[in-house]
């Protein structure tokens, strides 16, 4: 196996493993399905969003993006607004309860990573961020 597919291999058992011990207690701690919390983290950073965008955005399909998009208008976590440059398209938007509940988990999600970094020394962290920074480039 070349050292590339050993990496990759490596990679591809960690990040999973890191991503859930991660974010599961954070999920269960604000008590809203993940995929919900990821719509309003995508509006929370580019709302308003037209609808369809948003569906692009999460790569999922109209009529799963819409029955979310309802779930979090019936949740008080989002809002459907008017697009003024297209009377067919439909923009989605927070509401306060949704712009408040992505920036507790925002917050809580930073102040996990700062427990983590604190047991690291400096240097690796300032690598690991420069790491990421390079692979979110790669993919886009």
């Amino acid at each position: 196996m070349a050292r590339t597919a050993q990496i990759a291999q490596e990679i591809s058992v960690l990040m999973p493993a890191i991503a859930r011990r991660l974010l599961l207690s954070l999920f269960q701690a604000i008590d809203i399905p993940q995929t919900q919390l990821f719509t309003i983290m995508t509006l929370y950073e580019r709302e308003p969003v037209r609808l369809s965008q948003l569906g692009r955005e999460l790569h999922i399909s109209a009529p799963t993006t819409t029955g979310i998009v309802d779930r979090l208008e019936k949740g008080g976590y989002a809002r459907r607004l008017p697009d003024l440059k297209d009377r067919r398209a439909v923009l989605v938007a927070l509401t306060p309860r949704g712009k408040a509940i992505a920036k507790t988990f925002r917050e809580t999600i930073q102040h996990r990573w700062e427990e983590i970094l604190e047991k690291l020394p400096p240097q690796d962290g300032a690598q690991y961020l420069r790491i990421l920074r390079k692979i979110k480039g790669a993919i886009g």
